[in-house]
């Protein structure tokens, strides 16, 4: 598959973003005590809103241009994702006591109400630690319902709630784009009218769900990830004025942002088209010349190439640091910060490194090996 590198560079940027907003929550500071750019730094759900726009952009550009079997699409799929999070799960469970203790002396940085929740749903992982193995081993633990298992999706691992939701998407993203690219327009309003019967059920009659795991409850993002591949392949190749897309898409995000009095919800979209239009800016552009490095340079793309690995093992990362500092040290909250901050940087950077080459990247030559022998026998 031919990969945008321009993706690579923002998946790095998401990865950090997730990362800031967990240490920030960590140490004790919450939505309510910030505004402006600090509040959209501790809201690290709308790097994952990003996340999941991209995926459906990147999913269906694979499906399009590899145009395998099922077996062989889903096989590749389910080793990129799997083997990660089966290792850092185990690992996630081991290291839970030691989250109950950081818990419960951190009341320091946080209210006497906050660490009383938190020590609920760690006793409710626990109590129910079967069930957890046993959805997280299937990945669909995100479809789990808070009436019928409490705080499933986020056990243990909280990151991992997310890799189900990716996986549910994955598991009927064929059908979708077969739908939506290979049938008549009505199979493609029925797309459509299917993901629009979705987001109003998510909103009017399914049961909640932690974080919105199951799929219909982000299917928005999918959907306007997937919308954009398909315009993406009819333009890339177009004849594109320099320094339109790019400057427009800005101005049009600010107009919106003040105009909403600076509301934050849209911003995943917003940001996502600022973006999509950089992808589709000539690369001659001044636009792109300016802007395009920040995501291409060796950092940002080193970072990209790892970032599953930092956007899934940071809170372990943050749950050893923050059990020394707790456990030793008298800290004030902004020193406690900057603290964790800078430590789970680097052992998270150094983590991911060895995650990605003797875990991920087995598991994605592994995939490969193996959905190749499905069309292989495909094409007998």
């Amino acid at each position: 598959m031919r990969r945008i590198r321009e993706i690579e560079g923002l998946r790095a940027f998401l990865a950090l973003w997730v990362l800031v907003g967990h240490v920030l929550g960590t140490a004790g500071y919450t939505p309510e005590m910030m505004e402006g750019f600090p509040l959209l730094l501790v809201s690290g759900r709308y790097a994952v809103d990003i996340f999941i726009i991209i995926s459906g952009f990147v999913i269906f550009l694979l499906i399009d241009q590899v145009r395998g079997n099922y077996s062989a699409y889903i096989t590749q799929r389910f080793f990129r994702l799997y083997p990660l999070l089966f290792v850092l799960f185990l690992i996630a469970v081991v290291l839970a006591p030691l989250a109950m203790q950081n818990v419960t002396q951190s009341g320091a940085y946080h209210t006497e109400k906050y660490v009383e929740n938190l020590t609920y749903k760690l006793d409710t992982h626990n109590d129910w630690l079967g069930f957890n193995i046993l959805t997280h081993i299937t990945m669909l633990h995100g479809m789990v319902a808070e009436k019928w298992v409490p705080f499933v999706p986020g056990a243990f691992l909280d990151p991992a709630w997310s890799i189900s939701l990716e996986w549910q998407f994955y598991l009927v993203a064929p059908l979708l784009f077969s739908l939506a690219a290979t049938r008549g327009r009505f199979a493609r309003l029925g797309v459509i009218v299917a993901c629009l019967a979705a987001y109003i059920m998510a909103r009017k009659i399914l049961p909640r769900v932690e974080y919105g795991a199951f799929l219909p409850f982000h299917i928005e993002f999918f959907f306007f990830g997937a919308c954009s591949y398909f315009i993406y392949r009819h333009l890339h190749n177009s004849v594109i004025k320099p320094d339109f897309l790019f400057p427009t898409a800005v101005a049009a995000v600010f107009m919106i942002y003040f105009t909403s009095g600076h509301d934050f919800r849209l911003f995943p979209i917003a940001l996502w088209l600022v973006f999509f239009a950089l992808m589709l800016e000539p690369k001659e552009s001044l636009s792109h010349r300016l802007i395009a490095p920040i995501f291409l340079n060796r950092i940002s793309l080193w970072m990209g190439k790892v970032s599953y690995s930092i956007y899934l093992l940071h809170t372990l990362v943050i749950t050893l640091i923050s059990s020394v500092l707790l456990s030793y040290f008298d800290l004030e909250r902004g020193d406690y910060f900057f603290i964790l901050f800078v430590s789970t940087l680097i052992l998270t950077m150094m983590f991911s490194w060895l995650t990605y080459r003797y875990i991920e990247k087995p598991g994605i030559i592994l995939g490969k090996k193996l959905s190749s022998r499905f069309n292989k026998e495909r094409s007998k």
